[in-house]
């Protein structure tokens, strides 16, 4: 009867947790003692559980892709601690680190520019799939092609570089990129603010149908 009692007292773990975050810049020194210090995040704290869509918002310059980076070992925090999938990776090297990245991937918000353009789509897909060997390289043409599908495209598009594809085709490439890793948990960084208004309700019930298919968890960015 106690075990029962504890089992059903134990809370699930969270996949993300912030304590305490923060990330300061000096801009300035005024004097050997003296310095002028910027507060990018201060102090910000939350928890993301599996299958759970959390939203970060907030106005532009508040933070929250700084936040984002320091989530993605991009940036090193000044303050608090980040723990992800059970683990303190406030202060893991890259080494470490490299291991943890297939399981969170991140959307970034501007397409042509997380991509390099001298790639084709299928290179651009290849690449995720090569680095953490989420398939037998015999089979890597055929994973390419799913993911494609996944998000909507058609295996054709591979050929192409992302000058030849719209805005939301690219962002539609990107989500194929975050998700060949079979990642998760997802950061998406403002993922359909840069896309014409008629797209960008494609791409978010796109996420939507993902989120379901896969048992994605995600960590929205948004600007007010």
């Amino acid at each position: 009867m106690k075990e029962t009692q504890k089992a059903a007292a134990k809370q699930p773990e969270s996949l993300i947790r912030i304590e305490n975050l923060s990330k300061h810049y000096i801009v300035m020194k005024t004097g050997p003692t003296r310095k002028i210090v910027i507060d990018a995040v201060k102090k910000i704290s939350f928890e993301l559980f599996a299958n759970e869509s959390l939203g970060l918002i907030g106005e532009s310059g508040s933070g929250k892709t700084t936040t984002a980076n320091m989530i993605m070992k991009m940036i090193q925090p000044s303050e608090g601690r980040i723990h992800l999938f059970g683990k303190d990776i406030t202060d893991i090297d890259e080494s470490r680190m490299r291991p943890l990245r297939k399981d969170i991937q991140i959307i970034f918000q501007h397409a042509r520019s997380a991509m390099d353009p001298h790639m084709t789509i299928g290179e651009l897909l290849r690449e995720p799939l090569n680095i953490h060997h989420i398939v037998p390289e015999k089979k890597i043409d055929e994973e390419v092609n799913r993911l494609l599908s996944l998000v909507g495209l058609t295996p054709a598009e591979k050929h192409k570089f992302p000058s030849q594809l719209s805005g939301g085709q690219n962002q539609r490439i990107l989500i194929a990129r975050a998700i060949a890793t079979r990642p998760r948990v997802i950061v998406c960084d403002e993922p359909v603010s840069a896309l014409d208004v008629s797209v960008q309700g494609q791409i978010l019930n796109l996420l939507k149908k993902l989120k379901q298919e896969l048992n994605l968890t995600y960590l929205f960015i948004s600007t007010i």
